[in-house]
């Protein structure tokens, strides 16, 4: 069982932000955050969602773990894209031993100095972020909600997490992926106008 909290307006402002040539396609939106969402949208109506905890998650395992001990707490410190692909690389990998083993190489990658701290932390977003993203490309239980590399991919979100997810997909080989900038006013408004509190003219 899935909930949503606001996430569906966010969906509603994409379709109707002005893609009109694609309102009426499968279409996949992911909202990445502190519980990322992937909502599955047909004919402008919500099949199907999966929330993943992968922001809460990445959180904990910076703050409240062993990880924590290694990695640099300085947040000007640079994006790193390289170490970021490692950790994608990894998760995405047929030699990835599930996500609880993968992350524990941010601990001994960088006790023999492979990583350094100021790397880590993009190292495991890497790894967490790709789980998700793989985890959504594989997971096809019912063949006419299959996710294929042709269709499009909007997401949803602050922009330097949506690039981070971005880079995933296009790693991964999505070529069609799409922001919604100002999805919430845009879905908003749209709420108003359909429930005739606002006049669109």
């Amino acid at each position: 069982m899935n909930v949503m909290r606001g996430e569906e307006t966010q969906v509603l402002g994409s379709l109707f932000s002005g893609h009109s040539d694609t309102q009426e396609q499968e279409r996949l939106f992911c909202l990445p955050g502190t519980h990322s969402k992937w909502a599955h949208v047909s004919r402008q109506e919500i099949r199907e969602f999966t929330t993943f905890m992968t922001g809460e998650v990445y959180a904990a395992l910076c703050s409240h773990t062993i990880l924590s001990q290694t990695i640099s707490p300085n947040p000007r410190v640079s994006f790193d894209a390289a170490a970021f692909e490692r950790g994608i690389d990894l998760a995405c990998s047929i030699g990835s031993k599930g996500v609880l083993s993968d992350i524990f190489t941010t601990r001994t990658l960088a006790l023999v100095g492979i990583l350094a701290p100021e790397q880590q932390a993009d190292y495991l977003s890497g790894i967490l972020i790709g789980h998700e993203v793989h985890a959504m490309i594989r997971s096809r239980p019912d063949p006419n909600l299959r996710i294929i590399p042709q269709a499009p991919i909007t997401l949803v979100g602050e922009e330097n997490l949506c690039l981070r997810y971005a880079a995933t997909l296009k790693r991964l080989g999505y070529a069609d992926v799409r922001f919604a900038r100002e999805a919430m006013q845009q879905g908003l408004w749209e709420v108003g106008i359909q429930a005739g509190l606002i006049t669109n003219e």
